[in-house]
């Protein structure tokens, strides 16, 4: 069927045909992130495209605000419905298109002109097409390349998933523990206004000095502006977990526990934990994914620079009623320029990135010993805190008490006996914040993600490496 078609025409056909096809969805690429997801983390995400599924979702999220919400189901409303994190689900769909792009041929380009000689009826045409032939010969790398940075967006999403379980978490802790900060300094006003009118009934009987009770007034304003600020530290830590759970309108009245959850009785497992964090590491994997990416470009640019461009066509010509067909063609004559300055810069973009691969190794095991010590001394410290001040507290306050009661110790006794409980209190909360904080980025950490903006820095720095990385990319 094709014996009538010009040569031209059938090299096109051909071309065509080599090219391939690929799929534009992302949605293979984004059940491998999840999969991987789930086997790191234990949670479960979905990318919200409205379908029955997704609606039944956020049906669930409704009845769960509903209730006092867990850490858990915390974490797992912001991985549902946190809008920056269905943004960036995206990425793997532009990911996919450029996969799809790099397989493809460049559209042939039709010229042509038509020319009036003066005298004659019958115009003079001249028509070519031509392909950049060559271009073939580049179609497996660079689907290459845009396969492998495919790979590097997906250790991307999956360290956001990473990073947004934990700032989540922290976050919550942060709330809880803000709430529980609030309900002590009330009683920190209560006491010191308990004690000011209790001062003020010795101040009438003669027994106390006007500096002294002015001092006790100073105690009690102080008290209530720490109690300002606790509140509106609380609404801060509140509105931080509205954003991250993608929260607006009526979500917004959700609840939380008063209390941070105790210590559990059996701590992460830290032995071996350094080489756990490598292996583990998506900001590795990132890193060195993007090496095999800039090593592919490397070998496009060299190839490109020993093969010229070629442009192959045909051409068709009436003139004077007489009618000439034949090929065209064009090549790239490397005399100037012989890619030595692109190899050169790709070059250095791989070596640039082998050494952030190995600082970035160097920072992972860093952070592997420093928050496993500060996950043990944190725990011992909270442990202490529980088993050992605040029972002291206890005994002295109701020491003091019996005391009061017996008319052996005086009501300032007992308030500043109060007052150092709750302060002993307030300690306690920081220590189980600070064991949290911990014991989250440990596990950050052994889910593949390093803890803090170091990790995002990390995650830039790769991909402006790549990108910014020339040498025949598609």
């Amino acid at each position: 069927m094709f014996k009538n078609l010009q040569p031209a025409a059938l090299i096109i056909i051909s071309m065509v045909g080599l090219t391939g096809c690929a799929q534009l969805s992302a949605e293979q690429a984004f059940q491998e992130v999840s999969y991987d997801v789930l086997e790191r983390t234990g949670r479960r995400i979905m990318w919200d495209s409205g379908t029955a599924d997704d609606l039944q979702a956020r049906d669930v999220m409704k009845s769960v605000l509903g209730r006092p919400l867990s850490a858990k189901n915390t974490i797992q409303i912001a991985l549902l419905n946190n809008r920056d994190l269905q943004a960036a689900y995206t990425k793997l769909g532009v990911a996919q298109a450029d996969l799809v792009q790099a397989g493809l041929l460049r559209n042939p380009i039709l010229d042509g002109a038509i020319t009036f000689p003066e005298g004659v009826s019958t115009p003079n045409l001249t028509f070519g097409i031509a392909i950049k032939f060559i271009e073939i010969l580049w179609i497996p790398l660079k689907r290459e390349i845009a396969q492998s940075e495919l790979e590097a967006v997906k250790f991307e999403i999956t360290g956001m998933v990473i990073d947004m379980v934990a700032r989540t978490h922290t976050a919550y802790i942060d709330y809880v523990a803000a709430r529980q900060q609030v309900e002590l300094l009330q009683q920190v006003v209560t006491s010191s206004r308990a004690t000011v009118e209790a001062a003020s009934a010795i101040r009438k009987a003669g027994n106390y000095t006007a500096l002294q009770f002015d001092q006790q007034k100073n105690i009690l304003t102080l008290a209530k502006l720490n109690l300002a600020k606790a509140k509106a530290h609380e609404a801060e830590m509140k509105e931080k977990l509205n954003v991250l759970m993608g929260l607006t309108g009526r979500d917004i009245q959700w609840r939380a526990p008063n209390r941070l959850p105790t210590l559990p009785a059996d701590d992460l497992k830290t032995a071996n934990i350094e080489r756990l964090a490598i292996e583990n590491s998506v900001d590795l994997a990132k890193v060195g994914q993007s090496l095999l990416t800039l090593a592919t470009k490397y070998r496009l640019t060299r190839k490109q620079s020993i093969i010229p461009d070629l442009e192959v066509g045909a051409e068709y010509e009436r003139d004077d009623g007489e009618k000439e067909f034949g090929p065209t063609f064009e090549i790239e004559i490397p005399i100037f320029d012989m890619g030595e300055a692109k190899r050169a810069k790709v070059k250095l973009e791989i070596e640039k990135l082998r050494n952030q691969y190995w600082a970035l190794g160097i920072k992972i095991r860093s952070a592997a010993r420093l928050n496993r010590a500060k996950l043990l001394t944190t725990r011992k410290i909270t442990t202490y805190y529980q088993n050992t001040v605040l029972p002291e507290n206890m005994q002295i306050v109701s020491g003091m008490q019996r005391d009061y009661n017996a008319m052996q110790a005086g009501v300032f006794q007992l308030i500043t006996a109060k007052r150092q409980q709750i302060f002993s209190g307030q300690k306690y909360i920081e220590a189980q914040q600070d064991y949290w904080h911990a014991r989250i980025a440990l596990k950050q950490l052994i889910h593949g993600r390093l803890p803090g903006d170091m990790g995002d820095m990390e995650s830039g720095g790769a991909v402006a490496s790549v990108d910014n990385a020339e040498g025949g990319g598609h």
